[in-house]
């Protein structure tokens, strides 16, 4: 059975909108698996236990009280104007580099507002406010895809690497099995890396704003098509 029952039926509570803005959001922290998703057997919410959690039994993955919203200097703003903030702060309360209680921000991206953080985590914890998620649950739910039991879903590890394969299937023709099994829950994480690369920010800079402590995160770094291009322009402008 589901612990709530919601009655809610809203499209912007599918699970399909739920892993979107998760994957908006996760583009730009570089979540690791465990701070957003729960594993498969934690799908319906029914099992205290089946939650992922840390040493001191708290959820691994984000709760509602890992995110505040605020305006310029860190000024708190009114929950009514959450919509409105310029900065979304997220906290690790436990991380895997044990670098526990970091709390980094996220501005506002009104140029790609498809791609504003701030935007995403407003629409998950509005999400989470409407299915009236009890506080210490992690936050990546949705209304349960079952119309027939009312109640929320977790998103799942399965779930998710399952809709990346799809969409990756469908926005780039992908048909490689071999290739498809590269979209996983954690290709959010090593998106990130790849794409603060691309940028040419400094390493310094990747392992700040993605929470690594050693070199590991140039593990993730791909060879892809850009960087291809700037080496033959910069070889261009040498052997000129």
């Amino acid at each position: 059975t589901y612990l709530y029952d919601t009655g809610v039926e809203s499209d912007e509570d599918s699970a399909a909108s739920s892993l979107a803005d998760w994957m908006i959001l996760s583009l730009q922290t570089g979540f690791r698996v465990s701070e957003y998703a729960q594993p498969c057997s934690a799908i319906h919410m029914s099992i205290e236990d089946s939650v992922t959690k840390n040493i001191n039994g708290t959820p691994k993955a984000l709760c509602a009280s890992d995110l505040f919203f605020s305006g310029p200097h860190r000024r708190p703003v009114n929950k009514n104007k959450r919509h409105c903030a310029a900065f979304v702060h997220i906290t690790w309360r436990y991380q895997k580099n044990m670098q526990n209680g970091e709390c980094i921000p996220f501005a506002r991206n009104d140029r790609n507002p498809k791609f504003c953080p701030v935007r995403a985590a407003y629409r998950i914890i509005k999400r989470a406010e409407r299915l009236r998620l009890n506080v210490k649950r992690p936050i990546a739910v949705s209304r349960s895809p079952n119309r027939k039991r009312k109640g929320l879903s977790y998103l799942t590890s399965g779930f998710i690497a399952k809709n990346l394969q799809l969409a990756a299937k469908a926005a780039h023709n992908i048909t490689s099995t071999d290739d498809l099994k590269k979209f996983t829950p954690h290709s959010p994480r090593v998106g990130a890396c790849v794409l603060l690369h691309q940028l040419k920010k400094q390493p310094d800079y990747i392992k700040k704003r993605l929470r690594w402590r050693s070199d590991t995160y140039q593990d993730y770094l791909r060879h892809i098509d850009d960087v291809a291009t700037d080496m033959i322009d910069d070889l261009s402008k040498y052997l000129a």
